[in-house]
């Protein structure tokens, strides 16, 4: 494997010699949020959608944004990506609140910029599971953004592997459909394209809003709407989504689908990429 090279608060490192403080207030105390962005032949994708969350959940957290310039991260992206013989794969920025000086002064965010191959994806539908979410350490803020405490959605994963399902899709106290540990869900019925509403607290995803703009284009309707575990089975086709693996079809035991629409929508948001 090449040796990759990363950005760690404006200074490229090797992978191997990449180093965080043991105080910093993200490994101590959990206190930080990120972004994960696709790239393809070295082109970051939705890079503006992704930014506009960032920026949004570094407000709600209050991490001072003054040494943060958008264009500058931006340029500090590019350049993790051109500097990487890696064409096509994901950018993962994290940004903590910082570490704590003994002088009082301010604290300044830390910054780190990671590059990894994009994963193999399957070109078949993956297998999911529904666990309950009530058994697992999950963390949701309101309003809603990508913090770093990632507990609850890990363990899950883990159960899920353990199950050959790659992701797993959580369900609440009343039964409610909310979203993957890694990624959102859609549900599609009698030509309509159902997702769990964002009234149960979970993550208004890039992607997931890419495809209901995606719907203009054709005569599939849209709805957001609470989705009981009992109705599943009832759905004429599902698919998971987030931006490492676009639309994903996806099913569950005693479930299968010919994804009639999923791939279309697949086609769609694809082609939109491009542009």
């Amino acid at each position: 494997m090449n040796k990759k090279f990363y950005q760690i608060n404006g200074e490229i490192k090797k992978s191997d010699e990449a180093l965080i403080s043991v105080d910093d207030y993200g490994l101590m105390r959990g206190y930080g949020i990120f972004e994960t962005i696709k790239f393809t032949n070295k082109k970051a994708l939705k890079m503006n959608s992704h930014m506009d969350r960032l920026y949004q959940g570094l407000k709600i957290i209050k991490i001072n944004t003054h040494t943060i310039l958008r264009e500058k991260l931006i340029s500090d992206i590019n350049n993790i990506i051109n500097i990487n013989s890696i064409n096509t794969g994901l950018i993962k920025i994290v940004i903590t609140k910082g570490t704590p000086k003994h002088n009082n002064v301010e604290i300044v965010p830390n910054i780190y910029i990671t590059i990894k191959e994009m994963y193999d994806i399957s070109t078949d539908s993956v297998k999911i599971i529904f666990l309950d979410q009530s058994k697992y350490p999950i963390v949701r803020f309101s309003p809603s953004f990508k913090g770093i405490n990632y507990i609850g959605n890990m363990m899950a994963l883990e159960d899920a592997n353990k199950q050959d399902a790659f992701e797993a899709i959580f369900y609440d106290n009343d039964g409610n459909i909310t979203e993957g540990a890694m990624r959102n869900i859609f549900f599609i019925k009698n030509n309509t394209l159902i997702t769990p509403s964002l009234k149960l607290g979970i993550l208004s995803g890039t992607t997931r809003n890419q495809i209901k703009n995606l719907l203009d284009e054709t005569d599939i309707h849209f709805k957001e709407k609470i989705i009981h575990k009992s109705e599943i089975n009832d759905m004429d086709e599902a698919f998971i989504c987030s931006s490492a693996v676009g639309i994903l079809p996806c099913y569950w035991n005693e479930w299968k689908s010919d994804y009639k629409i999923t791939k279309k929508l697949q086609f769609l948001l694809e082609e939109s990429l491009k542009k």
